[in-house]
């Protein structure tokens, strides 16, 4: 049973970074360009409805990636998010032991290295294994950074909110911090499940697009 839950939420990893973080992290890194590009042109009106299209789109893709990847558990859809990912592995914490991530590292220099990172996983140098309490705070944490941004999506980009007073104010920094904590925390529990984490650094590289803009914002 513990071989095929494994291998089950392994599946969800790679889901989950193939189908939601990777293009959220692509999306920021590309929006990060952009504006990097139009700051010294803002008190111009040089490409304005350009740029106020893309910031809007980037927006609205951030916000709705973000609030996929917080998906809670709903009994009326079989859904992959983080979340759901995280609240399985809380139900099911006699599985994340110890033990088992030591015996994932047959590598002679990695294995010198499994418990060093199993207590930074588990929180503990001496835990057993990652604790229930430890996945649901990073639940938690989440739930917390994407409670604003839930809410605008909610609220203006899936609907139409009638009272204009409780649509929140987001800024960019609230969309980057939340894509931060998200992709620790993913990297975290992909150390746990797979032994490894992945490093997006080369796909970014592949969309370095500042000369691309400097051709509209020179």
């Amino acid at each position: 049973m513990s071989t095929r839950q494994m291998t089950k939420w392994r599946r969800w990893l790679d889901r989950i970074e193939n189908d939601q973080l990777q293009d959220l992290l692509i999306n920021r890194h590309i929006f990060h360009q952009f504006r990097d590009c139009i700051t010294p042109h803002l008190k111009s009106n040089r490409g304005s409805n350009l740029s106020s299209w893309m910031a809007q789109n980037y927006v609205a893709s951030a916000t709705t990636a973000i609030r996929r990847v917080v998906e809670p558990v709903n009994a009326r859809w079989k859904s992959i998010s983080l979340v759901i990912l995280l609240t399985e592995l809380a139900a099911n914490e006699s599985l994340l032991t110890r033990d088992r991530f030591r015996k994932m590292h047959k590598n002679s220099v990695t294995k010198r290295f499994a418990d060093r990172d199993f207590a930074r996983i588990a929180g503990s140098k001496t835990a057993t294994h990652v604790s229930k309490s430890k996945i649901n705070r990073d639940i938690c944490a989440l739930m917390a950074v994407a409670k604003k941004i839930k809410k605008l999506v909610d609220k203006v980009i899936a609907h139409t909110e009638e009272d204009r007073r409780k649509i929140p104010c987001l800024y960019y920094g609230q969309i980057d911090k939340a894509v931060d904590i998200i992709n620790e925390i993913f990297q975290r529990y992909s150390l746990l499940l797979k032994g490894s984490f992945p490093s997006h650094t080369a796909i970014l590289n592949d969309f370095d697009v500042a000369e691309d803009l400097k051709q509209i914002w020179p």
